[in-house]
């Protein structure tokens, strides 16, 4: 039998013929792209670590990637978590943690109803905060500007789709609203054919935001891995 790193190595090298697949924008810091290079955990893109602004309004947070001479590099995620004025900040911890462990980009439409300097962020991410890759935008425009409309998923208990009949690709977009009201008919309307759900019983309204998140973090891994195995050509 082979052992734990032969196992994680098998991992990565599927991972990496999806990227390449797909036209992924890899380059050599990316442990899926380049098996030399230092991967934190077979299935998460290279962990760079981001700085985080303390302030208590969450101003200005260091882009993620961004050098010593404040030049910003690009960093690719596997996926993309955007939180749209999220107003837990236990959940956002979490979710930050979720993103962290696949190697996902997270971003935060401001406003917060929350400072992210706030104990209970930190507390829910643990040491992992450290390691997240985040950036957050004034406004909902910039999120259809910086990343692709054509990959962009929107979750809402009202969509007509289930997650298990949509192909998740490396990169794609995964839009979620507030706890308590969900996402704006104005980012996402009835029939869009973006708008997933995931299926739940009569006696549940709706998932904890950050159970949503991990579904379909996981579930966008899932994809990825059964797709590589399946590509690979048989001895």
């Amino acid at each position: 039998m082979g052992t734990e790193e032969d196992k994680k190595g098998g991992e990565l090298q599927k991972i990496t013929a999806i990227c390449h697949d797909v036209g992924s924008d890899c380059h050599a810091t990316d442990p899926h792209c380049n098996p030399s290079a230092p991967a934190l955990h077979p299935l998460s893109q290279a962990h760079h670590e981001t700085a985080v602004n303390d302030s208590p309004h969450f101003q200005n947070p260091q882009p993620a990637g961004a050098s010593d001479g404040g030049t910003p590099v690009p960093v690719p995620a596997v996926a993309n978590v955007v939180l749209y004025r999220p107003e837990i900040p236990q959940n956002t911890g979490n979710i930050g943690r979720s993103c962290v462990a696949v190697g996902a980009k997270l971003w935060i439409v401001r406003p917060a109803s929350f400072d992210f300097s706030d104990k209970r962020v930190r507390r829910a991410g643990l040491d992992y905060w450290k390691h997240l890759n985040l950036e957050a935008v004034d406004s909902w425009d910039e999120i259809p500007r910086r990343l692709s409309p054509q990959r962009t998923f929107f979750f809402s208990r009202f969509a007509e789709k289930l997650i298990w009949e949509q192909t998740f690709l490396p990169g794609d977009t995964f839009v979620f609203g507030q706890e308590t009201a969900g996402l704006p008919p104005e980012i996402v309307r009835p029939g869009n054919p973006h708008a997933l759900r995931l299926p739940t019983s009569g006696h549940v309204r709706s998932l904890n935001l950050a159970t949503t998140v991990g579904i379909v973090l996981f579930e966008q891994q899932r994809q990825l891995l059964s797709s590589a195995e399946h590509s690979q050509p048989r001895t």
